[in-house]
């Protein structure tokens, strides 16, 4: 009962951040702010697969068991995820109003660029946190110790697939966009005729 709690949980908050972001990014209409929520979906979708993995593999060495904590994490996680890959999409954004002559490609890798420094930053505090807790703070609570695990395996995840699976999924989703509009614009076989 806990793990289809957690499942549709985590599928409710997937839903609901997909539409949010498509209502924010939606800035030339809904579907462009589509594909940036189902970027940043599938990212987050990712990461919380690999706390579900993480988990069967603890569960069967160490028998940790899925629990309240495991929904809290993982929820936190998604949040945490989210906001990052969040702060990349707003730059590409900006930078979409004003460098009109790049590529999106090029775009993305400048956002990347400009956000890089403090996605490090605030993980690394995050993760230096943590893992004092984690090594003096969870003494005799295994529960704590899942939940801080947990965290420290999500945030970094949060990290490199806002950076290295968020963005390069809106890049591919946004060079499909503009493969559609070119092959529309370009006439048919019996109109050239």
């Amino acid at each position: 009962e806990l793990k289809h709690q957690a499942i549709m949980m985590i599928l409710a908050a997937s839903l609901l951040i997909l539409l949010y972001l498509a209502y924010a990014f939606g800035q030339f209409g809904f579907q462009d702010g589509l594909r940036y929520g189902t970027a940043a979906t599938i990212s987050m979708i990712h990461d919380v697969f690999l706390i579900f993995g993480f988990m069967g593999f603890a569960g069967y060495f160490f028998q940790w068991e899925l629990n309240s904590m495991f929904i809290t994490a993982a929820l936190t996680i998604i949040g945490y995820t989210n906001h990052d890959t969040i702060v990349v999409f707003d730059r590409i954004r900006e930078n979409a109003k004003l460098h009109r002559d790049l590529s999106f490609p090029d775009m993305a890798n400048l956002a990347i660029n400009q956000t890089l420094g403090r996605s490090i930053n605030t993980s690394l505090t995050t993760l230096l946190t943590l893992t004092a807790l984690l090594l003096f703070g969870t003494k005799g609570s295994v529960d704590l110790k899942v939940f801080v695990t947990l965290l420290v395996l999500g945030i970094a995840m949060g990290v490199y697939s806002s950076i290295f699976f968020a963005t390069p999924i809106l890049a591919w989703l946004e060079s499909r966009k503009k493969k559609g509009e070119e092959q529309a614009r370009r006439p048919s076989a019996a109109e050239t005729k």
